[in-house]
């Protein structure tokens, strides 16, 4: 009788370890295919803007170990497919109910925090087309001399938006690459004139950031609480000037560059929110945060 005790403990011990090398061994394989797929490389992959906040996360199903078997789980392109598949019969549904963007077509596949930003940018737009409106003020044509500079910035909140976009496009893969092989400070986004460099125009104008939507179009608190314009040295300086004497009058309004760019940028979940970012270095972030979201929708719906 001991000795059958003893060895029923023994195979107990045994099959309590080798559950438990399964269980870490599934958990590593998880790892490393989760790695693989966002391409997050080095300490990044730890770093919190790359990774989804509470409310993105979607609790999975357990296990990842069943009847003693590692499931890795589907493959990326599967996971894409079902992902793909999920969100058309979500946004079928959705249309046939009349429920909100799905009902029109207008943004079914982007998130609620993506859509608001993108809404706020899009109110800019109103405010800057009504000072112009106003005072005749406009760009040069063809002018993309502020485009082409280095110093455009922006948080990774404000490129959410843009990111969504190009993922629902399947042109994420592409845009980011571009953007790990950048070799300057220059917007990936500018598509310049072959014949002159500072001509060109924006290649994702409708889903550009703050900055690029409120330069040269907006103003800022100067002496005496007075609305200053933010000039744009390549704008016509007659346009310039009636449009700083019809602000002065309270015949034209300015929408505040600070004030502004602090609401939008303060709307997103990023930690932190509010930090700005050469605007390739921020659409990187914003699409590496799309991405691992996307990934653990993915596995939502592998696991259902």
């Amino acid at each position: 009788f001991i000795c059958r005790e003893e060895s029923r403990r023994v195979k107990i011990r045994e099959m309590a370890s080798a559950r438990l090398v399964v269980i870490l061994t599934a958990f590593a394989a998880e790892c490393y295919y989760l790695a693989c797929f966002a391409r997050i490389k080095g300490v990044e992959a730890l770093s919190r803007s790359f990774l989804p906040s509470k409310n993105d996360l979607i609790p999975l199903k357990p296990p990842f170990v069943r009847a003693g078997t590692i499931l890795l789980g589907p493959t990326p392109q599967r996971q894409h497919r079902q992902l793909r598949q999920h969100q058309r019969r979500r946004y079928a549904v959705g249309k046939a109910e009349g429920e909100g963007d799905n009902a029109d077509g207008g943004q079914p596949e982007m998130s609620e925090g993506a859509l608001e930003i993108l809404k706020a940018l899009q109110h800019l737009d109103e405010k800057t087309g009504t000072l112009a409106s106003q005072t005749g003020l406009r760009c040069p044509d063809g002018c993309g001399r502020c485009c082409k500079s280095p110093e455009v910035e922006a948080t990774i909140a404000e490129m959410l938006p843009l990111a969504e976009h190009l993922y629902n496009n399947g042109e994420a893969d592409a845009w980011l690459r571009k953007a790990e092989e950048a070799s300057s400070r220059r917007c990936i986004f500018y598509s310049p004139d072959p014949v002159h460099d500072w001509k060109g125009r924006c290649s994702v104008y409708e889903h550009r950031p703050t900055l690029c939507r409120l330069f040269g179009f907006s103003g800022c608190t100067g002496k005496g609480n007075e609305v200053e314009l933010i000039r744009c040295a390549h704008m016509d300086d007659e346009l310039l000037d009636k449009t700083e004497q019809a602000l002065r009058r309270g015949e034209a309004i300015a929408p505040l560059m600070a004030q502004e760019a602090a609401r939008v940028r303060g709307m997103g979940s990023e930690a932190p929110s509010m930090e700005t970012l050469p605007i390739n270095e921020a659409f990187e972030s914003a699409m590496r945060k799309v991405q691992m979201r996307r990934y653990f929708e993915s596995l939502a719906v592998a696991s259902k």
